[in-house]
């Protein structure tokens, strides 16, 4: 500093090298997507570097490792004087860190940040976090609103409807999870209640510029060997998501794919819940949840509602809309002539009504059983049925896992 550099990152106690590679990272990521005007004033250039700072620090304290979280208030930002630093701020081409490699599209989201942060933020003191919360807001709302697109929604109505009284009842509940095996239908049916819950009128429509309901979903597997850092990004961005929330009323955050292997920590449930306390937490993933660990986890009781497969009907309903073609007599039993002629001038004028006796033969059908009534199964068994099929009872059931 006396030599006349601006800013110093000292440590005041013991640093892992893996703390340091991951503030590294963070704080040069954050220093180099921070885009002004050409010609930055001294106070604008010297915000860049305090912002920078913060929001790597804060990725530590929020990370899911303990090591990290301890260590990360020895780091500590000093610095010489405002009038000192000089304006504009670049990073030379010659000094261009490891740590700045490029990241994936999940930790983009975080760190593409599309203005800096004024010195007006600073003074007023809006931390990082609330920076965070209108970059998550601005740059992904397609992730904090309705959920992913599903065409084909058959059924869960009943479980629709209860997942609504829950999640809407002010004073109730705060924490919910929705598990089911891979391909049961959670992420549509997380669609679905959010399409319907935030439509004008509903438990969670929109107020005037507030939001009532926010989707985060982390179905992106983050890189294996960069697991910590993606489980940072996940808890900035979820907790974004919440900021983004109404506080006087009741709001609702629902997270997909909630998964441990994809970055989530349940320790995350209880911050958030502290943090915000009229909103209630939605999670979607393959295991129930009966416990939340730590000293005042035991505060939220959550409430698991298990998602099985569809009811007979309405997975016929699913499979039929799925298709590719019209079923014929053929398709349930074979035929001399169907071999000869199965195409589609030959069998327009034959094609089957959608009646119970349609569904009732589905329901018989080997390839059919072998799905369990699980979505997924079912819309890849339906890929199947094309003109080039001859009969239902040729379908392959082995290429329902690929």
């Amino acid at each position: 500093l006396t030599s006349g550099v601006g800013f110093a990152v000292v440590a005041c106690g013991s640093l892992g090298d893996l703390t340091a590679r991951v503030f590294a990272r963070h704080f040069y990521q954050r220093l180099r997507s921070v885009h002004g005007p050409p010609a930055l004033s001294q106070d604008s250039a010297a915000d860049q570097v305090r912002f920078a700072f913060n929001a790597a620090r804060e990725v530590l304290q929020n990370s899911t490792k303990q090591a990290l979280r301890r260590e990360a208030d020895h780091l500590q930002l000093l610095e010489r004087s405002r009038s000192s630093i000089s304006a504009p701020l670049t990073l030379p081409a010659v000094f261009r860190p490891v740590a700045t490699a490029p990241t994936s599209s999940k930790q983009e989201c975080l760190t593409s940040v599309p203005a800096p942060f004024h010195a007006a933020d600073v003074a007023a003191g809006v931390s990082p976090m609330h920076h965070a919360r209108e970059v998550v807001s601005d740059q992904t709302k397609w992730a904090v609103s309705v959920g992913e697109d599903c065409e084909d929604f058959v059924g869960r109505g009943d479980i629709l409807h209860r997942l609504l009284q829950l999640l809407g009842q002010p004073g109730g509940r705060r924490l919910f999870v929705l598990h089911g095996p891979t391909g049961s239908g959670k992420s549509a049916l997380g669609a679905e209640l959010c399409r319907f819950a935030i439509a004008p009128g509903r438990k969670f429509s929109q107020l005037g510029d507030t939001r009532r309901l926010a989707y985060v979903s982390l179905g992106d597997p983050p890189n294996d060997s960069d697991l910590h850092t993606a489980s940072a990004c996940i808890r900035l961005e979820t907790l974004a998501a919440a900021e983004s929330l109404a506080s006087a009323s009741r709001s609702c955050l629902v997270v997909d794919h909630a998964e441990p292997e994809l970055g989530w920590c349940d320790d995350l449930v209880q911050e958030i819940l502290d943090r915000h306390p009229k909103l209630c937490l939605l999670l979607m993933r393959r295991s129930p949840l009966y416990r939340i660990e730590g000293i005042r986890g035991d505060r939220w009781k959550p409430i698991n509602i298990a998602l099985g497969p569809l009811q007979h009907d309405d997975a016929a309903r699913l499979f039929l809309q799925r298709l590719h073609r019209p079923l014929y007599h053929s398709d349930f039993e074979r035929s001399a002539d169907q071999d000869e002629s199965h195409g589609p001038e030959v069998w327009a004028s034959r094609a089957l009504r959608c009646d119970q006796a349609l569904l009732r033969s589905l329901r018989d059908l080997p390839a059919f059983k072998a799905c369990g009534g699980q979505p997924r199964r079912l819309a890849r068994l339906a890929a199947q049925v094309t003109w080039d099929l001859p009969s239902l009872l040729d379908l392959k059931v082995e290429q329902l896992a690929t």
